[in-house]
């Protein structure tokens, strides 16, 4: 018989969840003016699930990891914008 655990059907994984996030992340960060607003909580959000998506896959749980290391990049390039447009708006000279 074979050992190997069956496909989970009907659960999404971390990983698919942070590459989910980090698209509307990434999205709403393009918005102007209400979108440094809406982009924080999904990039954050899809930063912490792709971590969580890569530590699973590394100790076995999940077969991939490509979702979750794309998520978290697309989390992480969306707090990135809005790090940078709060900054290059908020300078006063």
């Amino acid at each position: 018989m074979d050992d190997a655990r069956p496909p989970r059907r009907g659960r999404r994984s971390p990983g698919d969840l942070s590459l989910a996030l980090g698209l509307i992340a990434l999205l709403c960060a393009l918005i102007p003016v209400i979108g440094d607003v809406l982009a924080v909580p999904p990039g954050l959000a899809a930063v912490v699930l792709g971590y969580l998506g890569v530590s699973r896959h590394d100790r076995g749980l999940e077969h991939r990891a490509a979702a979750a290391y794309a998520g978290a990049i697309l989390g992480g390039i969306a707090l990135f914008l809005v790090i940078v447009s709060s900054i290059a708006t908020h300078v006063t000279v």
